[in-house]
């Protein structure tokens, strides 16, 4: 594992730029904000005969389809994605809004006791998914996390989980899809505390490793009361996870001020201390590649210092060979 870029900071000197959307706060309320809840594949059909829906729309179905849960930022990046240029628009308002509109999608309010809220989320609707399932011809994404409208509300913490997860897949897999031999998502794997689900497991062929390959694996972690028996429990997953030889974990925090806190927590364990661990923060999850910019938390210090790390997964045996 190719290793540069290395940048010392201090925790003082880290500051939270912007909130995340997927921050966890006690309080938190979860609420549908459709009028209409309900569609079939009859009234689904005929829209798109009629010209009501259009292929941006099947585009934000099958993008749904794919990850469960997405907030309207990360459905706007995953659609243009997979758009020719010419099809693409600067954003997709008006059509999340028209699906909203005819019970295809479902609209999430998440709200907080203090009177702010974050981002919506959107999925499909149950008469959604059966048409989507009933002309189902591709490989679907395996979801981290799957619940009706009317049990999601009542599990945030899975929720803003699994949209930080997607927001790291999508972008992971856009930045290294090229590199990556397979992956897993939502891989369930027992343990002595029972199953853990881990989020995902990227597989990079690697020559210069006896196992011939690194795998990525991203654990996000919300900081919920409770937050470190889960963080340690899925570290054990992952050591057990007969899937995974030669593991790199990608931490995914809400933001740069919980990074020591996750790290402390870690090396806690006398189990989990030898583990390759990096972190990264939910905003740095949609700009410049992930591996490019990676916390690597040193217990000097009382572990305030931050190195940022550039780490390289793949080598140039396999670049050769493709070329």
């Amino acid at each position: 594992m190719d290793n540069t870029g290395r940048h010392l900071i201090l925790e003082e000197e880290m500051e939270e730029v912007k909130s995340s959307p997927f921050k966890w706060r006690e309080g938190i309320r979860i609420t549908v904000a459709n009028k209409r809840l309900r569609c079939n594949g009859k009234t689904i059909t005929d829209a798109f005969a009629k010209g009501i829906l259009g292929e941006a729309d099947a585009r934000i179905m099958e993008v749904l389809d794919d990850y469960g849960y997405l907030n309207r930022r990360n459905i706007e990046r995953a659609v243009n994605m997979s758009l020719s240029e010419e099809l693409r628009k600067p954003d997709y308002k008006r059509n999340i809004s028209n699906l909203v509109t005819h019970g295809v999608l479902i609209r999430y309010e998440i709200s907080f006791p203090d009177g702010s809220r974050a981002p919506h989320a959107y999925s499909l609707s149950r008469g959604a998914t059966a048409y989507m399932r009933a002309r189902e011809t591709r490989s679907v994404f395996n979801h981290l996390f799957t619940a009706s409208p009317e049990t999601i509300t009542g599990r945030p913490k899975e929720l803003l989980k699994t949209l930080a997860f997607n927001q790291f897949h999508l972008s992971f897999l856009s930045d290294y899809r090229e590199h990556i031999e397979k992956y897993y998502t939502g891989y369930s794997v027992r343990t002595p505390e029972g199953r853990t689900l881990l989020n995902g497991v990227y597989r990079f062929p690697n020559s210069s490793v006896p196992s011939g390959h690194y795998d990525a694996v991203c654990v996000v972690l919300r900081f919920y009361a409770g937050w470190q028996k889960d963080y340690l429990r899925t570290l054990s997953a992952v050591k057990s996870a007969d899937i995974i030889t030669s593991p790199v974990v990608i931490a995914v925090c809400e933001n740069d001020m919980y990074i020591r806190d996750a790290e402390m927590c870690r090396r806690s364990s006398s189990v989990h201390r030898d583990m390759c661990v990096f972190y990264t923060v939910d905003i740095h999850c949609t700009g410049e590649p992930i591996l490019d910019y990676l916390y690597c938390v040193r217990p000097e210090n009382n572990y305030q210092t931050h190195e940022i790390v550039h780490i390289r997964l793949w080598n140039e045996e396999k670049e050769t060979r493709q070329s």
